[in-house]
């Protein structure tokens, strides 16, 4: 009986020592932790992979559709074919429209 005893002491002696330790050196506060930077990282791989296949899917649509391609073109440098009119409106403070401006290719050939 006393062997048995001695023995489950020096179990509980063990244990004891090891949650001790865990304890200690912050065991659970750090998996918590990493947890939460785990999480927060893999938050911000999926954000980035679906970003990136928006790119990819945009690249591929102007590699393969002309029409996208030349309003893409039309809209972010303001090309204008030639021959076309172009129209500007440009908003007053107060929201409403100002006075429609036109410019074309011919009436600056008529300024010089």
């Amino acid at each position: 009986m006393r062997e048995f005893f001695s023995r489950h002491l020096a179990l509980l002696t063990f244990l004891g020592a090891g949650v001790l330790f865990v304890l200690i050196h912050g065991g659970p506060q750090k998996y918590v932790k990493r947890r939460t930077e785990y999480r927060a990282v893999q938050k911000e791989i999926f954000e980035r992979s679906e970003r990136m296949t928006g790119k990819k899917r945009r690249i591929s649509r102007l590699e393969t559709n002309s029409f996208y391609s030349e309003n893409e073109a039309r809209r972010q440098l303001g090309l204008v074919r030639p021959g076309e009119i172009e129209f500007r409106f440009v908003e007053r403070s107060d929201g409403r429209p100002e006075e429609m401006k036109v410019w074309s290719e011919e009436e600056e050939g008529k300024k010089d």
